[in-house]
């Protein structure tokens, strides 16, 4: 799957630009937010009552607690915005790679799911069914183990495949592929946009 990592890797780069410049601008908004609460606090001050130093000072800590909160939020929500958008980009170009590449990516996900050499029936969307429908079965069968088939069906996916045995299928379609990774590789793309944790 190295295409799979050179593409993983791009999106990756890009994203980490995209995230680098989010979450500068979550930073100057927090910091807008503090200073205009510092602002309202030395107002207060300067109106004068002794007894309103320990009130303003209250509010000044209230409003940097909630702007430190509001920050960790917004960044927050961008650091998920920008992960599901690698992955949301990731299956875009798997969906949209040169047909050789694409075929490869075929053989692959078949390849993977029929790792017991059990064979089964090779399901795959209209398109793909079409384009790369007998390739794909004549490279696998040609790998030896029980026989593939081209399933007469086709399936509304976006792609990938999936292997009917019966009644049991091995759905291995792009969508749910990239669903699969990006639940177990979240934190390690995370940990890869925010080196710094912010």
């Amino acid at each position: 799957m190295n295409g799979l990592d050179n593409i993983s890797n791009k999106i990756i780069a890009e994203a980490e630009q995209q995230a680098a410049k989010i979450t500068a601008e979550a930073k100057l908004q927090a910091q807008d937010i503090i200073a205009k609460a510092e602002q309202a606090a030395a107002k207060e001050i300067e109106q004068g009552q002794a007894s309103i130093d320990a009130r303003v000072a209250d509010m000044a800590e209230k409003a940097r607690i909630a702007a430190t909160l509001e920050r960790r939020r917004l960044v927050a929500t961008t650091h998920q915005k920008l992960i599901s958008t690698v992955f949301t980009t990731a299956l875009e170009r798997l969906r949209n790679l040169p047909p050789e590449q694409y075929q490869k990516l075929l053989i692959t996900l078949a390849e993977n799911a029929l790792s017991d050499r059990e064979g089964g029936e090779l399901i795959l969307n209209a398109a793909d069914r079409a384009a790369y429908g007998e390739a794909v079965v004549q490279k696998l069968n040609a790998k030896g183990g029980e026989a593939v088939t081209l399933s007469e069906e086709s399936r509304n996916i976006p792609g990938g495949v999936i292997i009917k045995r019966g009644n049991i299928e091995l759905n291995c379609a792009l969508d749910v592929t990239v669903r699969m990774l990006s639940d177990s590789m979240a934190n390690e793309v995370n940990r890869m946009l925010f080196p710094e944790g912010a």
